[in-house]
This record gives structure tokens, C-alpha cells and sequence, in this order.
């Protein structure tokens, strides 16, 4: 006799494969039967897949015990692969047509799949009961007159889904507990002995078929538990667990509040509401739930994860925690550690069998330890989140007080230098330094006359004006405004970041403001208001910048006697003129139209100072180009802004 033929409990001379013929003629019973043999007892990987599909012809035709194996195949996925909606439907399909009994087995899994997070998740979401598409789709398909060519076609979609076949022989334990058809073995009536063997083993069978499939549903809701992150879901779910596990009438989950030296009821199956808020179990009850929450429990007896009538009746040291007083009796308990600490007790107060087995008390101590597991990472999740949420406040409070500092600093410097550029420039130093910039002046002329004949709301109104489209084109030029004095503008060009093309940028600037200023006046004239007209000085060379002032206020400025030397120029300059020095004129003349002036004496300087006015800009000229790339002394080749050496000659760039 072989394995299988053992496990399904009937005889090696009994026919293994029903007639086939009858099965291919439509009978749903001998579908069932060959397609059950070819999964139970045929080696063949082959004739196991096939026995699957003959499975499915049954189920199709209506045979309620094909539909339940075939639900339970999809709700455990051993063999199949899981599929929430096939298992939902093909079991809510045959849970009509089943007996009392066999209907609590397919309500055991139907109670799990409805406690997936997955299934949460998509009822959360709004989605229709999730298998109810699938059980319409069936119900509508499956009739004693469904045609051969439908049973073919939902076959191979369904078989499509992948199955293992060497797997699939765990549907054994399905079609012992819903295959009420088999066939009662050959008997002789004289031999009553054998009879009674035979009623035996079918009964063992039952039993075992019967266990398996509880810690089928058993290790469903374990993977549950594992899943879970909400503590009120956790603890519903340990409770759920070890009830159904142990068929445990009333089951509580007790919290050990060590500092108070007491237990507290935070869930519970088989107790009223107001039972449950009103049960505290202090250390000084002694009973089993205390005795496992303090740490003389391991010291006493050193027992495993577990603790019961049983053993304490055998132990006399513990015998008296039978008898306890406490407001909850104790039929199996198991405490819950996490962080090698007593978190929660398990306890099991009333039980359909209160002779519990091994096999009960390596199942609670179990779900003990994997619940411990699950509280520790759902306590460092929710620690984890928290820090996160902190961090989070603490980078927006830093970001607000970042926007703060650049709002001011935005007063100071252009917009368009990045923070770490200004970590190197004289912005961010004490005191100031000494480097090469250009540094621009403008002044209104004709302001005092303004003033005079003018309104001076009006003139405030105009210059205000004014002074946003200068600033306008010194940010978009990247300089840096000083400050307005009255009817002149300061600014420069070189820090806080230097560029090669600081020069040519400052002349450009003035340029502009040039331009924008000429596009004006006609409109103001137009509208009878005061035209202004300004002169432009630029001059490059050596100057002190730094931040200047007292705690109240600073200022970043720069001073020295080349920016006095602009502010010489400037006063030099007609209406809408802009003059450079000899130095500036060195940088930019290969862009710019540029006439020279005659030259004039500065008080204090020795020789003339040389002077040119800038009359246009050259036709072809690039401004952009020339502004992002740095020239070679050594070779003249054009170079990147980010490049250090040549990539010409290897020259460092300067």
C-alpha cells in the first residue's frame, strides 16, 4: 500500500482512477473523483496537473465540495498561487450548498481573508466587496448546462494563473474534510475486526485532517499579526488568534504595569465591556498572570514560554496559584517579552477543552513570541516616525530661519549667489579685506532743480521708481548694491564672489541703465513728468570691503581711494554719459564702443587720470558668452567658469 493510499484511508485492490469515460461524459461526482485521484496518488507531474484541470471541470459544473477545495487552494496558496478574489469567490460559492459543519471550516478562512491588510486596505479605499465581481462572474457561469467550450475557456485562464504541481498534493487534507461521496471499502461481514480497524483509521483521519486545517487558518492569521502595525490591531489579532487556535471561549490580554505592580485588561473575547474596563489584577493576587509577569518566574522554575493548571498542580511550589483569588481564573497562559521585559500576558481563562495538549502550549507560546517581535517593531516604527516628524519641524523651523537670513542678506547681496559662495566672501568675515572689484556710481543730474519745481511726493514717487529698474539691472548683472545716497547709487562688482568678467558686467550694467532710462524719458515727457537723466563712472582697481556698523545695524560697503576714483568720474560724466577709467577700458574695449575724453586731474593724484566714454557696444559682440567663460593668459584659449586650469595648455586659470 502506498503513501497516499494510507493517507486517504481506503484500500490498494479499490479502483484508484474512477471510469474515465464517465468523467468525459459530464459526470460532475466522477470529475471530482479522477481529479482527486490524479492529485493524491499519481507521482506523475503530468497527471497531477491534469487532475487539477479535471478539478476545475467539477467545480465549474457545480460540485460544492471542487468549489471549497479549490477556495481553500487560493486562501493558503500552497500549490497555487494566492489570489484574494478566486479564494473569495470560489468559497462564498460553495458555503451555501455545505453542511453546518463543513460551513464553520470555509467561514474559519473566509473570517482570515477578510483581515488581510490587503483587503482592509482596498474596502478602505472604496473598492465594492473585493470578490464580489469574480462571484457574480461565476455564479453566472456555473449551471448543470454550462457547454464544454466555457468549461475549457475557465480552465485555461484560471490554470493560466500558475500552479506548482508537486505542491498541490497539500489539497489532500481538503478533500478528506469535504469529500463526503467516498465510497466505503470492501468488507467482509464475517471479519467485523477489520471493520472496526477500518472506522479507525477513518476517524484518525478526520481528526488529522481536521487539525490541519486549523493550523492552516491558524498560520493565516499569524501572517496577519506579523503584518500589523496598529497596536488595538495587534492586540485584537493575538486575541483572535489564540481563540480560534484553542477554541478558547474567553481569552484576555493583560498589560503588566510593572511601576504600579499591576496587570491592566486591554482586550478580551467572552467578556462584557464593562467587565473588561473594570479588571485590574494587582501583583499581590497571587495567581498565574502575576506569577509570569514578575522575573521569579524564570528564577523559580525556569519554565518555557508558557504556564498552566497543569503544571502548577504538579509543582508544589506553584500549586497555589490554582486557587487564587484573582478577578480572572486561568485555565493556559503565556507572557509576552519584549525587550527581555514582561509586556503582556496572554491568558486563557476558558477553554471547550480544558485538557489542553502539547501541541496547545507550544501554539500560545508561540504567538507569544512572534507578538513580541511584532510590539518591538511596531514600537520602533512609531518611535522612528516620531523622530522623523521632529526632524521634520526642526528642518522647517531651520528653512523659515534660513528664508529670514536670506531676506536680509537679499538686501545686502544679489539673489543669484548661492549660500556657499557666500561662505567664502567678506559677507560672512569679520572685519573686511582687500580685493580687486569695479566699482560703479551714477547720479542723478539736475535732481536739486527737481526738487525745487517739483512736488516732493511726486519726485519720491519718481525716484523710487527709479531706483527699483537700477537695482533690477544690477541683480540681473550679478552686482552687488551698496547703497542709495540720496539721488546716487553704489554698487560693485567682485565680491562676494569674483568673476573674470566683473568688469565687463559692470560696464554692461551701466549700459543698460542707459538704455532703460532712454526708452523713458519720452513716456514722462509725454506725461508731463520730470525726466531724469543720470551720469555713469566705473572704475576696476584695489578696495577694502567689509561689514561696517554696530550691533543695531551693519552694513556690507566698500571704501578706499579707487572707489573714490569713481565717484571722481562720475562727477565728470555729462547727462546720460557713462566714463570708465584706463583700467576698466583695459577689460572691456573688445566689446564695447569706446571714444577717449580728455584726461583729468584728481586732488592728491600726481598725473592725469585717463577717462573714456562708452558710446555703444560693438556689432557681433557676446556678451554671454564672454561672461561664462574665463580667457587663458598664457594661450588666449576660452575656458569654462567652473574650469581651474587650461584645458589648452594646463595653465592655472586666474
Amino acid at each position: 500500500m502506498g503513501i497516499f493510499e494510507r493517507v486517504f484511508g481506503c484500500k490498494k485492490k479499490e479502483t484508484v482512477h474512477p471510469d474515465l469515460s464517465a468523467a468525459r461524459a459530464g459526470d460532475c461526482n466522477a470529475r471530482f473523483s479522477y481529479g482527486k485521484a490524479c492529485i493524491c496518488r499519481s507521482q506523475d507531474s503530468a497527471a497531477i496537473g491534469e487532475g487539477l484541470e479535471w478539478l476545475m471541470r467539477a467545480a465549474l459544473k457545480g460540485h460544492t465540495q471542487a468549489q471549497a477545495v479549490l477556495g481553500i487552494a487560493f486562501a493558503v496558496g500552497q500549490g497555487t498561487p494566492q489570489h484574494e478574489d478566486e479564494s473569495l469567490a470560489w468559497l462564498l460559492l460553495a458555503l451555501d450548498n455545505l453542511s453546518l459543519s463543513h460551513q464553520e471550516v470555509i467561514r474559519g478562512y473566509l473570517d482570515v481573508l477578510k483581515g488581510n491588510q490587503s483587503y482592509l486596505e482596498r474596502k478602505a479605499a472604496g473598492e465594492q466587496q473585493p470578490g464580489t465581481l469574480r462571484l457574480k462572474e461565476l455564479r453566472s457561469m456555473v449551471t448543470s448546462d454550462i457547454t464544454d467550450e466555457v468549461i475549457e475557456a475557465e480552465v485555461a485562464r484560471v490554470y493560466s494563473l500558475g500552479f506548482d504541481k508537486e505542491q498541490l498534493r497539500c489539497l489532500i487534507d481538503a478533500f478528506n474534510i469535504f469529500d463526503n461521496n467516498r465510497e466505503p471499502m470492501e468488507t467482509d461481514s464475517e471479519e467485523p475486526s477489520e471493520q472496526s480497524v477500518d472506522e479507525d483509521l477513518h476517524e484518525i483521519k478526520d481528526k488529522l485532517s481536521e487539525k490541519s486545517m486549523k493550523l492552516s487558518t491558524t498560520f493565516l492569521r499569524l501572517r496577519k499579526l506579523i503584518e500589523s502595525v496598529d497596536r488595538d490591531e495587534i492586540f485584537s489579532t493575538i486575541i483572535e488568534i489564540v481563540v480560534k487556535a484553542l477554541d478558547a471561549d474567553r481569552v484576555q490580554l493583560l498589560l503588566n504595569d510593572e511601576k504600579n505592580g499591576k496587570l491592566v485588561l486591554i482586550a478580551a473575547e467572552g467578556m462584557t465591556a464593562r467587565n473588561c474596563r473594570n479588571t485590574v489584577v494587582s501583583y499581590e493576587q497571587n495567581c498565574i498572570p502575576t506569577f509570569l509577569a514578575q522575573p521569579k518566574f524564570n528564577e523559580l522554575i525556569g519554565m518555557p514560554g508558557f504556564l498552566g493548571v497543569k503544571e502548577c498542580m504538579l509543582d508544589p511550589r506553584i500549586r497555589g496559584l490554582v486557587a487564587s483569588t484573582a478577578p480572572i481564573k486561568t485555565v493556559l497562559a503565556a507572557p509576552i517579552y519584549v525587550e527581555n521585559k514582561v509586556f503582556a500576558i496572554v491568558n486563557v481563562e476558558k477553554m471547550k477543552n480544558p485538557d489542553y495538549t502539547k501541541e496547545d502550549q507550544n501554539l500560545i507560546a508561540t504567538c507569544a513570541d512572534i507578538a513580541g517581535l511584532v510590539i518591538k517593531n511596531a514600537k520602533l516604527l512609531s518611535a522612528m516616525t516620531e523622530e522623523l516628524l521632529s526632524t521634520k519641524r526642526n528642518c522647517e523651523k531651520q528653512i523659515k530661519r534660513n528664508e529670514d537670513l536670506n531676506k536680509m542678506l537679499g538686501q545686502i547681496v544679489p539673489a543669484t549667489f548661492k549660500g556657499a559662495d557666500l561662505l567664502e566672501s567678506s559677507v560672512m568675515k569679520p572685519g573686511g579685506s582687500k580685493c580687486k572689484v569695479t566699482v560703479l556710481f551714477s547720479n542723478i543730474r539736475g535732481f536739486t532743480n527737481m526738487l525745487e519745481h517739483v512736488d516732493s511726493n511726486i519726485v519720491l514717487e519718481h525716484l523710487n521708481l527709479y531706483f527699483i529698474m537700477m537695482s533690477d539691472i544690477l541683480a540681473e548683472m550679478k552686482g552687488t548694491l551698496d547703497k542709495y545716497m540720496g539721488d546716487q547709487l553704489l554698487a560693485f562688482f567682485g565680491d562676494p564672489v569674483a568673476m573674470p568678467d566683473d568688469p565687463l558686467r559692470a560696464v554692461l550694467c551701466g549700459y543698460k541703465m542707459l538704455e532703460a532710462l532712454a526708452k523713458l524719458q519720452p513716456q514722462w515727457e509725454k506725461e508731463g513728468k520730470p525726466s531724469i537723466s543720470i551720469g555713469i563712472g566705473i572704475n576696476t582697481g584695489e578696495a577694502t570691503i567689509g561689514t561696517i556698523g554696530s550691533e543695531k545695524h551693519l552694513s556690507h560697503t566698500v571704501i578706499g581711494a579707487d572707489v573714490n576714483l569713481a565717484a571722481f568720474v562720475m562727477a565728470e560724466a555729462k547727462p546720460m554719459e557713462l566714463l570708465i577709467t584706463r583700467s576698466t577700458y583695459e577689460h572691456v574695449k573688445a566689446y564695447f564702443l569706446i571714444e577717449q575724453m580728455k584726461s583729468i586731474m584728481d586732488k592728491g593724484k600726481a598725473t592725469p587720470v585717463e577717462i573714456f566714454r562708452v558710446n555703444g557696444v560693438k556689432h557681433g559682440a557676446i556678451f554671454e558668452k564672454a561672461v561664462n567663460e574665463i580667457q587663458c593668459v598664457n594661450c588666449g584659449e576660452k575656458n569654462g567658469m567652473q574650469t581651474k586650469f587650461c584645458n589648452n595648455c594646463g595653465s592655472p586659470l586666474i
